[in-house]
């Protein structure tokens, strides 16, 4: 899904897209591609891996690309595009990195997202964060956010939605993606 800021004047503008991909060198992983700029600049693209652990909490283990000018921030083919992506090509960030959500209704998660790329006295800066399958809304801290403060949260909607890789689906007779939106 791509999203962007709803264009509020004391926000930075802020696009971004988190986009199902296959990885062959992760085959049993379930992975996203995330890139995000903020005013026209690329701030983040990782691959984020992601699993479903104890209580239904969802994490997503970020992976920066070691090489930074092989892979661009651009629209890429998920089908072909990420076939020569191997271990050697993607480094784990630090464990604190890690991003955790829950479920607290019906297509309604809420959870933290550490910036790995703006640390504050050792540690990663937590951004609290909504989904939903229309918005994002995402709360800076603003003594320590890279972006521009604001009293409300950062408002993003969701612009476009990609669709899950067949593998995903494969075998379920009838599949609504559970966002499937009027």
């Amino acid at each position: 899904m791509e999203y962007t800021d709803w264009g509020e004047t004391e926000h930075d503008v802020i696009v971004g897209s988190f986009r199902h991909v296959f990885v062959p060198a992760l085959p049993n992983e379930i992975v996203l591609l995330m890139q995000e700029s903020v005013n026209a600049v690329v701030y983040r693209l990782q691959i984020l891996i992601v699993r479903e652990g104890d209580l239904g909490i969802i994490s997503l283990e970020p992976h920066n690309f070691t090489d930074v000018n092989k892979y661009k921030s651009v629209q890429f083919d998920v089908t072909k595009d990420f076939d020569n992506v191997s271990l050697e090509d993607l480094s784990p960030t630090r464990p604190e990195c890690e991003f955790f959500f829950m479920q607290t209704d019906v297509n309604v998660f809420v959870g933290t997202m550490p910036d790995c790329n703006h640390i504050v006295d050792g540690r990663p800066v937590n951004y609290a964060t909504t989904f939903s399958c229309k918005t994002m809304a995402v709360l800076l801290y603003a003594e320590h956010a890279t972006e521009a403060p604001s009293p409300l949260p950062y408002t993003n909607r969701f612009m476009t939605r990609y669709p899950l890789l067949p593998y995903v689906t494969s075998g379920a007779d009838n599949f609504l993606p559970p966002c499937n939106c009027q």
